[in-house]
């Protein structure tokens, strides 16, 4: 099993969180003429608290904004419109945000 981060919204690999955190601690090491940027080892991102690993995966997550996005693989897009076809034939079990939220307040304070 992978570990994982929470990060915002998203989930990501360990290894992810390593490779992002490259980015992040070399950019004050990147040669005027943009050279290559050294990773820093895994028991050196052990080094930093979970904040500190945290905060490096929001910066990197609101740095892809605007990115072009990935392509979606055929077989996701497929799904999705298979789930979007049985949404229209069979309706949705789903609730509104708003009683969702209101729900787990009334549960969970």
């Amino acid at each position: 099993m992978t570990e994982a981060a929470f990060c915002g919204t998203r989930v990501v690999s360990r290894n992810v969180a390593a490779a992002i955190w490259t980015k992040r601690i070399d950019r004050a090491k990147v040669p005027v003429d943009g050279g290559p940027m050294q990773r820093p080892s895994l028991e050196k991102l052990k080094q930093l608290s979970v904040e500190e690993r945290l905060q490096l995966l929001e910066d990197v997550w609101t740095s892809l904004d605007g990115d072009d996005p990935l392509p979606m693989p055929k077989w996701h897009q497929e799904e999705l419109d298979r789930r979007l076809r049985d949404i229209e034939k069979k309706g949705s079990d789903g609730v509104e945000w708003h009683e969702f939220h209101h729900e787990l307040h009334k549960k969970y304070g």
